[in-house]
């Protein structure tokens, strides 16, 4: 335990960690944040989220600063219709708290579907199953993969 924290402190001593470590940000009040945030949308759209057992929320650093930024994947879906989508939530570390930084429809009904799986090398990684021409709407079956980049306040589309 004693050589653990002089190894700790010897490695912040000599570069190895931040002189002056960025603040976790709160968690529980992300998650509220997150629910405000997903609901203004969709309340602009006439839509509602379908599903918020789906909704999946990864970690990691995306924007290159060694801090933890963050992306949620939720399902959404038409009031009162069968249509449905996937968008995906960015937001960015700033000084220990999560500063919202774009949002994206990645998926959807006829589309393809969506998995929110990581965030590293600067991307947030996706699985994802796109349809055959045969395939019925519940049931894409071409699996692949994708990432999104950030790039200012945009969401861009890249192989992984």
């Amino acid at each position: 335990s004693t050589a653990l924290l002089i190894a700790s402190l010897h490695a912040s001593a000599s570069g190895g960690a931040r002189a002056t470590p960025t603040p976790t940000p709160d968690k529980a009040a992300f998650g509220k944040a997150v629910d405000a945030k997903i609901k203004e949308l969709l309340r602009e759209e006439d839509l509602e989220e379908s599903n918020r057992d789906r909704r999946k929320t990864v970690y990691g650093d995306l924007d290159g600063d060694g801090d933890e930024d963050a992306a949620v994947e939720y399902v959404w879906n038409f009031i009162g219709g069968n249509g449905w989508g996937q968008g995906l939530l960015v937001y960015v570390n700033e000084n220990g708290q999560f500063k919202f930084a774009s949002e994206e429809t990645v998926g959807g009904k006829g589309g393809r579907m969506t998995e929110l799986k990581s965030i590293g090398n600067g991307k947030i990684n996706f699985d994802t199953e796109t349809y055959a021409e045969d395939d019925a709407d519940c049931c894409p079956s071409i699996k692949g993969t994708t990432a999104y980049v950030l790039r200012g306040d945009q969401l861009i589309e890249t192989k992984k």
